[in-house]
């Protein structure tokens, strides 16, 4: 049975279970102990709704990561409904770059779902080494690691474009929800803030709400506005930016105003943040990921990953650099100023 499939019908099972209303348990109390048909190993992390876990199935003697739900007494009915868009969008995905979804299902009343364990690394820890030791590198090696940098990018655009092709938005590509194997491989993972295509009516992801990380909103997004592919793809230009010159194109010291900074501010040039040591082209493909209006992107996560293929070849890109006639018209739309010189 494919995942997609075997996902409906353990939902179906599970809408008679007191789990769609009050969790019995919210998690599993420590490590060490059986879960169902897991061996919950260690704790990898938690979030505002959900707890995830090392574990071992030894049924199938294979590691997994194993997720389940935090008692958020509060609102459980919210993070059971998060918590299924976030399986049914990996259930969608097959991609050897989406970490797989393997089973869904219950256990003491408590949804579960479990996925592909992969040994390595967040890509939030490498950039972090990579910089830790950069005012080392010589110019040889700062060059290759920025075409690993862009193959990276670049494998990762294709993965969102498989997504974005069956319905799911990703919304919260960041460093930390990319992790990097053994042979350099990124695989994204953690689509608890997904949305899918067909539910655009859904509540969790209508227009007024602002979820994500901050740092790689886009600005859209950043407003609450209803969103589609293009904040991926702008998202897709941040981690560019941040594995570039290991830091976001916007950061500030409180959340609101990295949100401000993105939708007021231009980012930053890529070729004079790195001192000229990244050259106009990639700085230019960057930027147009990086646009404030959607439809100024590239059209898709394809077209991006096409661009960064050809920069890699040393080909003509297709992206254009923004001119001084284009910068100006565009900052006096975002600061209408009257002849008084009033800002409105």
């Amino acid at each position: 049975m494919c995942p997609a499939c075997a996902l409906k019908e353990a939902l179906e099972i599970g809408k008679d279970r007191k789990s769609e209303t009050q969790p019995r348990r919210s998690e599993a109390a420590g490590t060490g102990r059986r879960f169902g048909d897991y061996e919950l190993m260690d704790q990898l992390g938690r979030g505002g709704m959900g707890v995830v876990y090392r574990a071992y199935q030894p049924g199938l003697k294979r590691v997994v990561a194993l997720k389940m739900i935090l008692d958020t007494k509060q609102d459980f009915a919210h993070a059971a409904r998060r918590f299924q868009i976030e399986a049914e969008a990996a259930a969608r995905l097959l991609h050897p770059n989406i970490v797989r979804l393997y089973e869904f299902g219950f256990e003491e009343e408590q949804p579960f779902f479990t996925m592909e364990w992969i040994e390595g690394e967040s890509l939030s820890r490498r950039i972090a080494r990579d910089f830790a030791v950069s005012g080392s590198a010589n110019h040889a090696d700062f060059a290759q690691r920025i075409i690993r940098a862009v193959e990276l990018v670049m494998t990762l655009a294709r993965a969102v474009q498989y997504a974005h092709e069956r319905g799911v938005i990703h919304r919260d590509i960041k460093p930390g929800n990319i992790l990097v194997d053994g042979k350099g491989q990124p695989h994204l993972t953690d689509f608890g803030l997904a949305k899918l295509a067909k539910e655009s009516s859904n509540a969790l992801s209508d227009t007024g709400s602002v979820a994500g990380t901050p740092a790689y909103m886009a600005p859209e997004q950043a407003r609450g506005e209803r969103l589609s592919p293009a904040a991926d793809i702008y998202s897709l230009g941040g981690r560019l930016f941040k594995q570039l010159t290991g830091k976001p194109p916007f950061s500030a010291p409180t959340p609101l105003e990295t949100l401000r900074l993105i939708t007021d501010q231009d980012p930053p040039n890529l070729a004079k943040v790195s001192r000229g040591r990244i050259d106009a082209d990639l700085a230019t493909i960057c930027r147009k990921c990086l646009e404030k209006q959607p439809a100024s992107r590239y059209g898709s996560a394809q077209e991006f990953a096409d661009d960064l293929a050809r920069w890699l070849k040393r080909e003509p890109i297709r992206a254009r650099p923004i001119g001084r006639v284009a910068r100006v018209h565009r900052w006096t739309r975002r600061n209408p100023v009257s002849r008084s010189g009033t800002t409105f």
